[in-house]
């Protein structure tokens, strides 16, 4: 089986495709009830007071909870990311629909990288992606 050139495999992840919300559920092994239930539980974690938002405050308290350094300035990012309609808040249907997006790039990078199709990168599939 030969390889793709890096030009045949050039940004495979920005690329349209068939790929949906059903095929990362099969690949994870979660129906979508349990992955509802896990994004509102995320969701949650950073929404300590249930306010049904999150703001730059919750979002940065999560992270450090997480123990990830707020040099990072992740909170920012992740806010600007998420925040589609730019009031400075992130509700959960702005979280989830940030949530289904990352997880299905996710999914097309592994699907890139994973050249034999069986479910596992190998070192060498993850040396020929970089």
């Amino acid at each position: 089986m030969g390889l793709k050139s890096k030009e045949e495999r050039s940004n495979p992840v920005k690329k349209p495709g068939p790929v949906t919300m059903d095929h990362v559920l099969l690949a994870s092994q979660e129906t979508k009830e349990q992955r509802d239930k896990r994004i509102r539980s995320l969701f949650d974690f950073f929404d300590k007071e249930s306010r049904g938002y999150l703001d730059f405050a919750h979002i940065e308290a999560g992270l450090t909870a997480l123990e990830i350094p707020s040099e990072y300035k992740y909170a920012t990012d992740l806010l600007n990311a998420c925040d589609a309609n730019k009031d400075g808040r992130v509700d959960f249907v702005e979280f989830k629909k940030y949530m289904d997006d990352k997880e299905l790039e996710l999914y097309r990078i592994f699907q890139a990288i994973d050249v034999e199709h069986n479910g596992c990168i190998v070192p060498e599939e993850l040396w020929e992606a970089l």
